[in-house]
């Protein structure tokens, strides 16, 4: 039963559609926390939301990178037939 389970979490944590899902909920909060304190406050405070944009788009470059590289391998394999 534990090992089901980890096979299926291993499907979705190793998805990249999901991955570029997440990245992209991650941006939109952290981006429109970050836009909401800028109106608010007049100086730059560095927060947990800038942190979380960061990571956003570091693991949407992540997962772009790996769709790109399982289509370039789709499109290897579709001209060896």
């Amino acid at each position: 039963m534990f090992s089901r389970l980890m096979k299926a979490s291993r499907k979705i944590t190793d998805n990249p559609f999901t991955n570029i899902v997440v990245g992209l909920v991650l941006l939109y909060s952290g981006v429109s926390e970050s836009l909401d304190e800028f109106n608010e406050i007049e100086g730059f405070r560095l927060g947990v939301h800038h942190g979380v944009v960061f990571f956003a788009i570091l693991h949407l470059m992540k997962s772009l990178h790996e769709v790109a590289d399982a289509a370039e391998r789709f499109q290897r394999l579709e001209t060896k037939e």
